[in-house]
């Protein structure tokens, strides 16, 4: 189930989220940055820390840079970030503001897209694992963004793609490892 390394663009929003674990528990908690094109696909990534450098590698690595509008929260990582980008727009979640409108990007703002695919993820945690590994994060990632980018079609077409480009036997031990 893992994405190909296209760069995600157009109007792509960002933003970060937490699985697993009580808060009260070291370790048992898992740090995801979340990149979701608008009415496209996602990019999710596990990160061993909430540090700039990490949310960084993760957006560079993961957007192309020209022509594309970043859309974020106002984390402070994320203004420097947005300096390397067509345009940078930021909403202020702390005053109640939930979308931005500019006049110069000639777009809307709303992280929505990104947190729409959090609140996915940790609903997956809850009603399709039931349980959560902080070790095979990836692998949870990568299922939540095939589920995310085919969840407009029916089953069987997502099965079709699932299986598509496999050749010959799917083996336990490929599957587990």
């Amino acid at each position: 189930m893992e994405d190909n390394d296209d760069l995600l663009g157009g109007i792509v929003a960002v933003d970060e989220t937490y699985l697993g674990g009580k808060q009260r528990k070291k370790g048992q908690k898992s740090r995801v940055t979340v990149a979701a094109e608008r009415g496209g696909r996602v990019k999710a990534e596990k990160g061993k820390t909430h540090s700039e450098r990490t949310i960084a590698a993760f957006v560079l690595k993961k957007l192309d840079r020209l022509g594309t509008v970043l859309v974020t929260d106002e984390l402070p990582a994320y203004r420097w970030i947005g300096r390397k980008f067509a345009a940078h727009l930021c909403v202020n979640h702390a005053v109640g503001e939930y979308v931005r409108h500019d006049a110069h990007a000639a777009a809307t703002a709303p992280v929505n897209t990104a947190e729409s695919f959090n609140a996915t993820l940790k609903r997956a945690v809850i009603g399709v694992w039931h349980w959560f590994s902080i070790k095979p994060t990836e692998r949870y990632l990568h299922e939540v963004c095939f589920r995310w980018k085919w969840r407009g079609q029916n089953t069987d077409a997502r099965l079709a793609s699932l299986f598509a480009e496999r050749a010959g036997r799917l083996r336990w031990k490929e599957l587990v490892v």
